[in-house]
């Protein structure tokens, strides 16, 4: 629970005192019923009508005062020590009134250890419960040689029948237990849903990119390895923004980061804009030997029927599972995964981004327009390939994108391999 040990006093306290409210209700209920008080011990009675009495107003009394000093030092510092041993010291005593061994005395001690466990620190836990656990079990053995009476608020003619027989008993044990139970259950519901949120948080976090708010490195990896266990298709696209370096050095590191989060927005909407407009088509492999696809304008590939017939029984379940993705790749570079598209979709994609961030401006500090482009290089996979390829192919491509005058996109082929290596 996300909360400060004040306030988990605060809540102990008031908690304890609704509990200790049940006593006296149960108390004087069994009492002044003509058909149950001779299951109540007359002698004890008023003892421990008093002694629940002032318990809860202590309780209650405890939470006002921890409430309107909670930012003394002092309180802060003890209160949340006095409030887990308090608890525990008056709930030792009610569970001896009715047995130091009965159901609802031992389940209760249970449950709020457990409880207290992960709803305190471990130090504060053990510094209370240790001492208590001791007087639980020297009260059990005292009770069980005759020093103390067992379950002194009940009668002699309760206490020498077969208790678990006994309705009132059962009854009892259960209208004192059931509250711990369901407190118990809630607190801990309350802490695993916070914990199951928590986690939650942190995944999306580590697979998140901080800036712009899209998938990082990490989560692009873990999807393609994804992709490739079901053994889909996909095409790899790798942009890089144009003279980003001279963005950061002449309108400095806040533009950059205004015009980063521009392109990822850019990026994001194209991709799911576009998605939804144009109809999904079968994926067509590019051929790597063909030297007419590394421009937009001359990007026609013939279809490999074979390999589309061989994949298409064998993915046409999972095809809709995984969507295109878009993800910050490092620095400005970004990503953009197509599962299961063909050539003229993921370039007709590319293309459409490359003119959306043509067209985009973020206003400097000094007001003025700044306009920014970038380059794109894009690969597909092939049978046997393993991710990382199809990384370098569109990186690659990427680059000779950029060498031959930036702000376009270009399709791997072979030939680019050598051209790298060259220049």
């Amino acid at each position: 629970m996300q909360w400060d040990n004040i306030r988990k006093s605060i809540l102990i306290l008031l908690m304890g005192g609704v509990y200790y409210s049940f006593w006296v209700i149960w108390l004087l209920f069994s009492f002044y019923t003509p058909s149950l008080n001779h299951w109540i011990n007359p002698q004890y009675f008023g003892l421990y009508l008093t002694v629940f009495v002032v318990g809860t107003c202590l309780y209650f009394g405890l939470t006002y005062l921890t409430y309107r000093l909670q930012q003394h030092a002092l309180i802060q510092r003890y209160m949340p020590y006095f409030a887990v041993a308090y608890l525990g010291s008056t709930l030792l005593l009610a569970g001896y009134s009715i047995g130091i061994s009965s159901p609802a005395t031992i389940a209760g001690y249970i449950n709020l250890v457990t409880v207290g466990l992960v709803l305190h620190e471990r130090k504060m836990i053990y510094l209370t419960f240790i001492p208590i656990t001791v007087a639980l079990l020297a009260v059990i053995f005292l009770c069980s040689n005759g020093t103390f009476a067992h379950a002194p608020i009940f009668s002699a003619e309760l206490n020498q029948q077969v208790l678990y027989e006994n309705p009132y008993w059962v009854f009892s044990m259960m209208f004192l237990y059931i509250p711990i139970f369901f407190a118990s259950l809630g607190l801990f519901e309350i802490l695993l849903t916070q914990w199951r949120n928590r986690e939650q948080l942190i995944n999306e976090i580590s697979r998140k990119d901080p800036l712009t708010g899209i998938d990082n490195r990490r989560s692009i990896g873990q999807s393609l390895q994804q992709i490739e266990a079901q053994q889909l298709p996909y095409a790899v696209a790798l942009l890089d923004l144009d003279f980003f370096k001279k963005i950061n050095d002449d309108f400095g590191h806040e533009a950059g980061d205004a015009v980063l989060i521009e392109v990822a927005k850019i990026l994001k909407d194209q991709i799911q804009g576009l998605a939804a407009d144009v109809e999904p088509m079968q994926f067509k492999p590019l051929p790597s030997n063909s030297e007419d696809s590394n421009r937009l304008t001359q990007s026609k590939a013939p279809s490999m029927q074979k390999r589309k017939l061989s994949v298409t029984l064998q993915h046409a379940r999972t095809q809709h599972l995984i969507q295109d993705l878009v993800g910050r790749y490092g620095g400005e570079e970004f990503i953009l995964i197509f599962v299961d598209k063909s050539l003229e979709y993921v370039l007709k994609m590319t293309e459409a981004c490359r003119q959306a961030i043509q067209q985009a401006s973020i206003e400097t500090q000094e007001g003025r327009p700044l306009q920014f482009s970038a380059s794109f290089g894009v690969a597909f996979s092939q049978q046997g390939m393993a991710k990382e390829d199809t990384i370098r192919r569109a990186d690659q491509a990427l680059y000779q994108a950029k060498h031959q005058g930036r702000n376009q996109v270009l399709c791997y082929n072979s030939s680019m391999t050598l051209l790298t290596q060259e220049i």
